[in-house]
């Protein structure tokens, strides 16, 4: 079951060292309850993103990771599919220990042989913890040119769905607009999303749009773009994220390695 939204409360966005926001005014107006679950969410290269809580560290194709990062090792690596941009052998390896569990499509068999891994395909789900991962619907619809998708619903990947004590977090991967966001309307916290420019679908607005759709669709609390250049975020910033018609949700501006934090209540 995913979880409802409602008690979810953004705490901080960090760039550096810098807040940006600090909504505390809903917490200090709850009634005592159990501590709250503090998740740190970093927004790494690309469609990178480093997920810690509770002392559990979760990445989620991590790419072009710096060099310190041996000293923050990997609990759970997710991998959405084999392209090189999503899924980096090296970079996974300098994190990867023997403890690591690391979870990819199913049809990644020479990934799941070299780090002792678990194939998953669409609907499968895992727990490690009190964490639920579940795999979740990747592929791009035939372009329209008649063109063959680069992501083919027949290769079975994965975006992720990740459950933290009611707080559901879904990376994309390159997913853009697919019918099946249908299954996920209201119940996603935190959605990481790709705006990636893809010459199949034609020009630059014709590959934004379809994040527009599936922003709608969705209908997350927080949206958070992945997978950009600095202009591609500024362009869909300024001339796409208007065309939202919900009213539920936030679109985050943010660079590449910031540090986000929520509390679940």
């Amino acid at each position: 079951m995913l979880g409802s939204r409602n008690s979810k409360i953004p705490l901080v966005v960090v760039v550096g060292a810098i807040v940006i926001s600090v909504p505390l005014l809903m917490m200090m107006m709850q009634p005592a309850q159990e501590p709250p679950t503090e998740i740190t969410m970093k927004l790494l290269n690309n469609a990178g993103v480093m997920i810690e809580v509770d002392g559990v560290r979760i990445y989620i194709d991590p790419l072009y990771i710096p060099s310190n990062y041996t000293e923050l090792p990997a609990d759970v690596i997710l991998i959405t599919h084999d392209h090189t941009d999503h899924y980096s052998p090296s970079d996974i390896e300098d994190i990867f220990t023997n403890d690591t569990l690391f979870i990819c499509p199913a049809n990644m068999t020479q990934a799941i042989d070299r780090f002792n891994g678990t194939g998953v395909n669409p609907g499968d789900s895992i727990m490690f913890g009190d964490i639920n991962i579940t795999a979740f619907y990747l592929y791009l619809p035939d372009y329209s040119s008649g063109l063959p998708t680069f992501h083919p619903r027949a290769a079975n990947w994965t975006s992720f769905l990740i459950e933290i004590d009611g707080f559901t977090i879904y990376h994309a991967g390159d997913n853009k607009y697919i019918p099946e966001y249908e299954e996920l309307t209201g119940t996603i916290d935190v959605a990481f999303l790709p705006i990636y420019f893809d010459p199949g679908l034609g020009p630059l607005n014709e590959s934004l749009l379809p994040i527009v759709d599936a922003i709608d669709m969705i209908q997350p609390r927080v949206v958070i773009p992945t997978h950009f250049t600095d202009p591609n975020r500024e362009i869909f910033m300024t001339e796409y994220s208007i065309l939202v018609e919900n009213t539920i949700t936030e679109i985050l501006n943010l660079p590449y390695f910031t540090t986000m934090v929520y509390e679940t209540t």
